[in-house]
């Protein structure tokens, strides 16, 4: 295991599908005080070659949730 005080502000996603890490991050305060998802996550890319899955609705998360972890969606080929 990797551990880091501060956590991992910058995360990739590869094949982000529909966006199921990203709302498994955004779930619950990982760091009391310090912010940011589960790992410490600020920012979340999520990387998919399929640009249905990847805009594919999901259930909205609250605005809470999102401002733990923000997210950027890149559709592209994954190899």
């Amino acid at each position: 295991d990797i551990k880091r005080e501060e956590g991992f502000p910058l995360a990739l996603d590869i094949g982000a599908g529909a966006g199921y890490i990203h709302q498994a991050i955004s779930a619950d305060d990982a760091f009391d005080g310090i912010g940011g998802g589960i790992g410490g996550v600020r920012k979340l890319v999520q990387l998919d070659s399929s640009s249905t899955m990847l805009h594919r609705s999901y259930q909205e998360l609250e605005q809470e949730a999102l401002d733990r972890c923000g997210t950027y969606k890149l559709h592209h080929n994954e190899e």
